[in-house]
């Protein structure tokens, strides 16, 4: 909520201005009118003696607010450093009795099992296979979402609407507060609506958001202020409701949440290179597509993980099947075991 606020004193001030069928001389005094803090004027001038006079009302000085930012970032990081040292010494190491040779074959097989999807979903290679094939996408949409929307609706207002610097970035900062409130509330909703449920409704919620800007985040100011909430308090609980679902229906181990993240991390890339090359050549408006776009997708992917983890239950019921099924083998081994004994059967009617 506060990086945009940072940020805003460092960024560049650009004006545009286009002054229709003036002839060089109204140009000349135009610009020779403006006032000396402008430190730096473009202007070109087409074939209908239109001129479009390009001035930077102040220059760029964004890396003072990485600098700022980073010390923030740097001072919280350390804290973990200092608990790293600190109790560095509870951490447990392999039994030092054990031969290389051993430690390697171990070493091969934790990373086997490790690595094999079977492993989160009971012996189940092929639903595991498909699960984190599924989550790996839905992430690659949910972070690449709340990028291309977090990144550029600042970028969109002052294009679009012609926002003041300022005023885009209070609309930015609106969007980081609406995506604590959407964070915060999914962790709450989600203590009495079950996730498979809670993961819809975010989906249709962050759609629902995309049409309504596509409608009227165009043309209406005041639109794109009021549904840029929904959007973002919708966006904020995919990310963790991604996590819980999976580990509804697989077991979330270490690795799995590496390759999620991976596929988030590559969303955002994806998300943010095409959103600035449609951008750049297409104009402003490819962003709300891009949004709608974002939205549909979402719902895909929700969908699909819902139906792909309906067909093979939650992994507590299938642990509960499991558990089930070894309990009546243990018991069909104890009556098979007493046919064979018969002396254990005497003594069993006995102490019955």
């Amino acid at each position: 909520m506060i990086v945009p606020l940072i940020a805003n004193p460092f960024l560049a001030n650009i004006q545009t201005t286009t002054l229709t069928n003036t002839s060089m001389n109204e140009t000349f005094m135009f610009i020779t009118a403006l006032p000396p803090t402008i430190s730096s004027l473009e202007y070109t001038t087409d074939a209908t003696n239109s001129t479009t006079v390009t001035r930077v009302l102040r220059e760029s000085r964004i890396e003072y607010a990485y600098l700022i930012v980073a010390i923030l970032v740097s001072a919280l990081s350390f804290a973990f450093f200092v608990y790293q040292w600190k109790y560095s010494e509870y951490v447990l190491h392999p039994a030092d009795h054990e031969t290389e040779s051993k430690k390697r074959v171990h070493g091969v097989k934790e990373f086997i099992r490790i690595i094999n999807p079977a492993t989160c979903a009971n012996g189940n290679f092929c639903f595991g296979l498909q699960m984190f094939v599924l989550l790996s996408f839905y992430f690659f949409q949910a972070t690449g979402g709340e990028r291309l929307y977090g990144k550029f609706i600042r970028s969109y207002a002052i294009d679009q609407f012609n926002f003041s610097v300022d005023e885009a970035s209070y609309l930015n900062v609106v969007f980081w507060i609406s995506y604590s409130l959407g964070r915060f509330s999914g962790f709450i909703v989600a203590h009495w609506v079950p996730i498979r449920f809670l993961i819809i409704i975010e989906a249709a919620g962050v759609l629902i958001s995309a049409i309504l800007l596509n409608i009227w985040g165009h043309t209406e100011p005041l639109m794109l202020w009021i549904f840029t909430q929904p959007m973002a308090f919708f966006i904020a609980p995919l990310f963790p409701s991604g996590i819980a679902l999976g580990d509804h229906y697989v077991e979330m181990s270490g690795l799995a949440i590496t390759v999620l993240l991976l596929g988030g991390s590559v969303g955002g890339i994806a998300y943010l290179f095409l959103i600035g090359y449609l951008y750049e050549n297409f104009g402003p408006s490819m962003f709300m597509y891009n949004v709608l776009g974002f939205g549909i997708a979402v719902v895909v992917m929700v969908a699909l993980l819902s139906v792909v983890g309906h067909l093979h239950g939650d992994r507590y019921q299938r642990e509960d099947e499991t558990e089930q099924s070894i309990g009546d083998m243990k018991e069909v081994d104890k009556l098979e075991y007493a046919a064979d004994n018969p002396q254990m059967l005497s003594y069993t009617n006995t102490a019955l």
